[in-house]
């Protein structure tokens, strides 16, 4: 998936121009990771509040772990472009599925 990209950037790097359809296909990818990383917080946050267990710094071996700390930070940052979800044209939306 990450070599099609690139190959999809040096293409149209040569070519002078990013194309309408990549940027399609790079906001579609984006959208599923962040939908992806918005669903493990989320399921994350409602063990917590049901189980009072927090799945990721048990995982990760506890919440200062730095790895923990990463998963929080990208959890974060999906649920930031999520919001752009709420504001995008339906019409682009669509097209997109």
């Amino acid at each position: 998936m990450f070599s099609y990209l690139i190959r999809m950037i040096a293409s149209e790097l040569r070519n002078g121009r990013l194309s309408l359809i990549f940027n399609r296909e790079v906001c579609m990818i984006l959208d599923r990771i962040a939908l992806v990383l918005t669903i493990v917080g989320a399921l994350n946050w409602g063990s917590i509040g049901i189980f009072s267990f927090d799945i990721v710094a048990w995982i990760c071996g506890g919440a200062d772990a730095l790895l923990a700390r990463i998963i929080y930070t990208l959890v974060a940052l999906a649920g930031v472009w999520c919001i752009s979800l709420l504001f995008r044209p339906r019409e682009l939306a669509e097209r997109e599925a």
